[in-house]
């Protein structure tokens, strides 16, 4: 399915004057925004003023923060006022965040903004007439702008909707979490969030929707700001992150048929050996050459699918020779 356009797009430097202003606050929906957060002070200010600067009514925002050491409770404490529920105390991890902040959450709509990323103007006030304007929408799809500031945009994540099997083989992937936004009736029927994952919690969701039968409509142009940076999970983890995919795949795959099976997990290979490179450096400058020719030899049989095997030979090269990382690796960071 596809949904209208956002009624704008923009920079976070917009004025409100051109976004549309909605006529009866009555008839729109609450949507509740949840942003966990832990040790994301140089951050999460602009998070915030992109979600309290939106145009839109029935803005309800929760902040659930895991007991930061850094500046990020004084910074929350200048906007606490304009915030329906924030709390700072230890947690289990990003995904009991999210889940603390929805069972603080009222809204007939329901998301999560992570603490670096944000929204930009107008973006609330389309999601909430596109579910208005189609009833009984459970999942939104929107798009998403990846970069590294708001002056250096690295890639437009357009989305698309995928198929359960091209969900769970990472092909032609179309979801993006910060683009998403549903609700609460799609976590009654597929589930809540899963704790026991940290890396993909998002994208076991989608899985599990899909095997429910409930498919996002797709709205293309851009809701949020994705920042990458050095400390974000995805740019650092990416081992992590390719470990739960195979938990999820073998979680769903059989909700597909032998066909689709065997099809599904020969895309999350080529997915999978698609970052070996990457993977073997991550491994290589965080813990050490041993981890790094471990997660090679593991990986022997998917070689052939390499895209750039040189790439893989000069990989190997490194772990057995000098056991450091090369700085074309460490300068894309």
């Amino acid at each position: 399915m596809e949904g209208p356009l956002p009624l704008t797009t923009g920079t976070r430097d917009e004025s409100a004057s051109s976004v549309p202003r909605i006529e009866s606050v009555a008839e729109w929906p609450r949507i509740s925004v949840v942003t966990p957060s832990y040790n994301q002070g140089a951050y999460i200010g602009e998070t915030i003023r992109s979600v309290l600067e939106q145009d839109y009514p029935h803005v309800e925002y929760i902040i659930t923060d895991g007991g930061s050491t850094d500046e990020t409770v004084e910074v929350i404490r200048q906007y606490e006022d304009r915030i329906h529920y924030w709390v700072s105390e230890p947690d289990r991890g990003q995904t009991h965040a999210i889940a603390k902040g929805w069972e603080q959450a009222t809204g007939q709509i329901i998301c999560w903004l992570n603490s670096d990323d944000w929204y930009y103007p107008g973006a609330l006030a389309t999601v909430a007439r596109t579910f208005v304007e189609n009833p009984g929408l459970q999942w939104l799809n929107g798009g998403v702008l990846n970069g590294y500031d708001a002056d250096s945009i690295h890639h437009e994540h357009v989305p698309s909707n995928s198929s359960l099997a091209e969900c769970l083989g990472r092909r032609k992937y179309g979801f993006h979490q910060p683009g998403m936004f549903w609700t609460p009736q799609l976590l009654e029927q597929a589930g809540p969030l899963d704790e026991s994952l940290h890396f993909c919690f998002d994208h076991d969701l989608w899985c599990r929707a899909l095997a429910t039968g409930i498919e996002p409509l797709r709205v293309p142009q851009p809701f949020t700001f994705f920042r990458l940076h050095r400390e974000s999970k995805t740019c650092s983890r990416r081992s992590e992150f390719l470990r739960e995919d195979w938990v999820i795949f073998r979680r769903y795959q059989d909700k597909l048929s032998p066909g689709e099976r065997r099809q599904a997990r020969e895309w999350l290979r080529t997915y999978d050996v698609g970052y070996l490179v990457d993977v073997i450096y991550e491994l290589l400058s965080q813990k050490g050459r041993v981890s790094a020719l471990a997660y090679l030899l593991k990986r022997l049989p998917l070689i052939r699918l390499a895209p750039d095997k040189r790439a893989v030979v000069g990989a190997l090269a490194r772990v057995l020779g000098s056991g450091r990382c090369p700085d074309w690796w460490k300068s894309q960071l």
